[in-house]
Formats: C-alpha cells, structure tokens, sequence
C-alpha cells in the first residue's frame, strides 16, 4: 500500500512538473483602455476611412468645376444650356461636399458611441457571467440538499424535480453568459480592427454620470437646431432654391425644392420625437438607478447581518451564500441600467451638438 501511495505521489509530482513549461508559456492578456480602444476602432473604421476619401474626391470635383463659373446668375433666364448644366453640377457638387463633410464628423462621433457601448457590453459579459457562476453555486448547494432531504424522507418528488429543473436553467443560463460574453468581445474586436478571438483585459470600468435637472424641451430644440440629421436635410433643401434656376424645365426645380422641404420638415418631426424619447429614457433610467442604489445598501446590510449571525451559528452558509448571490444580482441590475444610460446619454449629446467627436 505504501509502495503505491509514493508511486502515486511521484507520478502527480511528474505531472505538475510537465504541466509547469505549458502554463509559464500562456501570455498574459493585453491590458485595454476605452481611450486605446477608441483610437485603435478610428484608425481602423473602414467607414470613417471611406468618407474620408469620399470628402477628398468631393473637394476635388467642386475645385475642378468652380473654375469653369463666369459669375453666379440667379432668375429663369440662364441663356445657354451648357451654362445652366455648369451651374447645377457645381451647387451639387458644393453640397455633396459640405454634406460629406458633416458626416465624417457625425461618422467620428458615432464610432465613440458604438465602441463606448461595446466596451461597456464587454464589461457587462463579465459580470453577469461572474454571477452566474455564483448563481450555479448555489443551486447546486440546493440541489444537495434537496436530494438529502428525500433521502431521509423530508422532500417529496415534486421537490426533486424542481431541484433538477433548477439545476438545469442555471446551467443553461451559465453557458448562455459565456457565449455573450464570446459576442461582446468579437463585437469590439471587430470595430477596433483586432481578431475577434482576441481576449484583451479591461480596465475601465462602467461608470454613471447623472445628468441632474434635465430640461426636456430646451434639449430638443438643442437637438432640432444642432443635429447633423437636421442639418444636412435643411441645407439641401437651400440648395434646392438655387438649383431649381438651371433646370431645363422650371416645374422640375420648383417640385425638387418642395420635396427637399418636405424632407427637412419631416425630418426635424423625426429628431424632435427622437430627442424627447431619448430625454424621458434617461431621465427613467436615473430614477431606475437610484432605485437600485438603495436596494444595494440594503442587500448589503443584510449580507453583513447574515455574516454576523453565521459566525455565532445562527444561519448556515447556504443562508449567507443566498444573500451574497442577492447582493451580487442587484448589483448587476444596477451597472446595467448604467451602461444603458451612458449609451442613451451619449446619443442625445450627439443629437445637441453636445458630443465632441475628437478622440
């Protein structure tokens, strides 16, 4: 017996010592910021690199025609056709330029928001896949017991199923978390022009920023007047007013330039229902929040009693397990709501103007 216990030891010794080499060579993960990941996702956004060409390519096109202007004429007299055609390719190309401009920096300022939301997924992943280990934990804890109990005759059937069910969806719900986790990666890895294998180590974290007394109506006037939307739709309709002197039959300009109106009326409805939404989530999400900070202290202060009380013998570790898995449970509920409403947030500053697209 004693001469199999050594050759046992001996051969875990063997093991641990072959297994060292295998984990010394396992790199360590990369660490990642927001900033590093919002630069790396600009430097690599074939979007935004595309508009930046495309403004390029505009900027050439309206110098190339602006020299072949001999002074703006306005009224329905253009003489020559060749003339009128010379006019409305360089009004159409002045626009397609300051339009393409905007978007570039619109372009700029979504990538922050979408990269913002899909770190912040990211960090989300982790925490509810933490959870859910706890929450397995426990309901193994349970599931123990039930089948003791039943040994003894204390459960019925009916709990052993319910035990087994519960057992189930908690490892339903682990495997669930680990396969979001695996898409909230790939996600940002994506944007930031990485292999969506990669597993870099985040170090912000999610945070809240209130934004207090919110006056609705102020920051949708805010969003009607300063939304790139908004903007670009007005400026084609000004567009229109002038293009509408070089067509070759005058009905065509004057329904061009109604429908542009159309369109930018439309469209500053769409961004003033759009804001006002977006000011009514955030607002709902602060109260949410507060809710849920005080829902936190409680859970823990009740974790803190429950410790109390098992150190003197009065709950079973079960007992503080529950609490803790509680504790654990509201605590994501509530960096839920705030990746929510920083991704909210940043999308009506986006709308106001208020959203700066330096990275």
């Amino acid at each position: 017996m004693q001469t199999r216990l050594i050759a046992l030891l001996a051969g875990l010794a063997l093991l641990c010592c072959q297994a060292l080499p295998a984990l010394a060579a396992v790199p360590e993960r990369p660490a990642l910021s927001l900033q590093q990941a919002l630069q790396q996702a600009l430097a690599n956004s074939p979007a935004v690199s595309n508009t930046a060409m495309e403004l390029e390519k505009a900027d050439i096109t309206r110098d190339d025609l602006q020299w072949n202007l001999n002074g703006v004429r306005y009224g329905y007299n253009i003489p020559e056709e060749t003339e009128r055609s010379v006019y409305k390719a360089y009004f159409s190309a002045d626009l397609n330029y300051r339009l393409t401009e905007k978007k570039l920096e619109n372009e700029k300022k979504q990538l922050k928001i979408d990269v913002h939301k899909a770190y912040n997924d990211v960090l989300l992943a982790e925490q509810q896949l933490a959870v859910a280990k706890q929450n397995l934990a426990v309901v193994l804890q349970r599931h123990s017991h039930t089948y003791a109990r039943y040994q003894v005759g204390m459960a019925t059937q009916a709990d052993i199923l319910k035990a087994d069910a519960d057992l189930k969806a908690a490892q339903a719900g682990l495997e669930e978390k680990t396969n979001n986790l695996s898409k909230a990666y790939s996600a940002l890895n994506k944007l930031m022009g990485r292999p969506q294998d990669e597993r870099p180590l985040l170090t912000d974290t999610i945070g809240f920023q209130p934004v207090g007394q919110l006056d609705v109506d102020t920051t949708v006037l805010k969003a009607v007047n300063n939304s790139y939307e908004v903007w670009s739709v007005a400026e084609a309709a000004k567009t229109y007013q002038y293009l509408k002197y070089y067509e070759k039959y005058y009905d065509i300009g004057d329904y061009n330039e109604a429908q542009a109106k159309n369109t930018a009326q439309d469209t500053r409805e769409a961004i003033r229902l759009q804001a006002r939404q977006l000011c009514l989530a955030v607002l709902n999400l602060e109260q949410q929040h507060q809710a849920l900070a005080e829902k936190e202290k409680q859970a823990a202060e009740g974790l803190r009693v429950y410790r109390t009380l098992w150190q003197v013998g009065m709950k079973t570790k079960d007992e503080v397990d529950e609490m803790s898995l509680n504790l654990a449970q509201v605590q994501q509920a509530k960096t839920e709501v705030a990746a929510a409403h920083t991704n909210l947030l940043e999308t009506l500053q986006r709308l106001t103007g208020e959203l700066s697209g330096k990275i």
